[in-house]
């Protein structure tokens, strides 16, 4: 990088004065220097073309949090709808047919209950949601 000619002519002061070991650890943090410069600037043009990983996450968790709430609101109107229908069946004296779909509602209800659970503890565990 330093050209021959400062250690080579006896006359030059500046390089009797600044010794090649002197040199040698500048040129060597320089180069370090460089390292970093160029590091950076990769990692800014990875970041533009990519995108920042910490929003991409964000976004992710932000998506998968609106499929919870909506999957939660879903189940909610169906079990709105299997009650409704429960009432109908009591309201036109139909008691065992009330009896049978309370039996296969409530069933519904547990499974559904026990579904959210665990995508709430797999949300909250390791964000890792699909539909």
């Amino acid at each position: 990088m330093l050209p021959k000619e400062l250690f080579l002519d006896p006359s030059n002061t500046t390089a009797n004065q600044f010794s090649k070991p002197a040199l040698a650890l500048l040129s060597g943090f320089s180069a370090t220097m460089v390292y970093r410069i160029l590091q950076r600037l990769v990692d800014t043009i990875e970041s533009f073309i990519k995108g920042d990983p910490k929003s991409v996450r964000g976004a992710e968790n932000r998506v998968r949090k609106m499929q919870l709430e909506q999957h939660k609101q879903n189940v909610s109107m169906q079990q709105t709808q299997s009650l409704n229908d429960i009432v109908s069946k009591l309201d036109s004296n139909d008691f065992e047919g009330a009896k049978a779909l309370a039996k296969k509602t409530i069933r519904s209800f547990l499974l559904q209950r026990k579904t959210l659970v665990i995508l709430n503890q797999k949300r909250k565990n390791n964000r890792d949601i699909s539909f």
